[in-house]
């Protein structure tokens, strides 16, 4: 199976992260679209669209840490997951996540709850088709990561062969939406 190791920081723990650790063991990664990246960014990000993360991996140092980051959580999760997959660093990879929190009530594919969706998506309007594309992401991501430790727990060669199948489909979707920013209005500046 792929090696998706990372781990994710909530803000304060990305805050502590820069305060106790020196600038040359890590690097900070945007993978927003570069519109969002220049209405604002973490000073000294470097700025790398998810839709170019796939094939500029191996362009990342591997003797440093890699902190993903983005709008919502979902592009970051998928970047460091293509870079844990891909084995690209030998330090640690991270995914700089704000806005997962306990969900109780109606659930979504991936464990998401429904009235808090329509809430994140009411807030990431702000940040264009890019913000609504990343709060799919991080939907995407929560299923294909769900079917995933469903296959890994299952015991059952059917059941587990499924599963992947379905973590599979959700890889697929989340490759569609990584292309699919490209086209987001914002982002054509023509």
């Amino acid at each position: 199976m792929d090696n998706l190791e990372f781990e994710t920081l909530s803000s304060a723990e990305f805050k502590e992260y820069m305060q106790t650790h020196k600038e040359k063991n890590y690097l900070v990664i945007d993978v927003r679209q570069a519109s969002e990246y220049e209405e604002g960014h973490i000073p000294g990000a470097k700025l790398m669209p998810l839709s170019e993360v796939e094939t500029r991996l191996f362009t990342l140092p591997s003797e440093r840490d890699l902190i993903f980051y983005c709008a919502n959580g979902g592009r970051s999760q998928w970047a460091a997951s293509l870079a844990g997959e891909g084995e690209v660093s030998k330090k640690t990879v991270y995914h700089f996540d704000r806005i997962y929190q306990r969900l109780a009530g109606e659930i979504l594919e991936g464990g998401h709850n429904f009235e808090e969706a329509c809430r994140q998506l009411d807030a990431v309007r702000k940040h264009g088709c890019a913000g609504v594309i990343d709060l799919a992401m991080a939907i995407e991501y929560s299923a294909f990561e769900l079917y995933r430790t469903m296959a890994e727990r299952s015991e059952n060669p059917a059941a587990r062969s499924a599963f992947l199948s379905i973590a599979q489909a959700e890889k697929a979707h989340m490759r569609a939406l990584t292309r699919a920013i490209d086209q987001c209005p914002e982002n054509n500046h023509q």
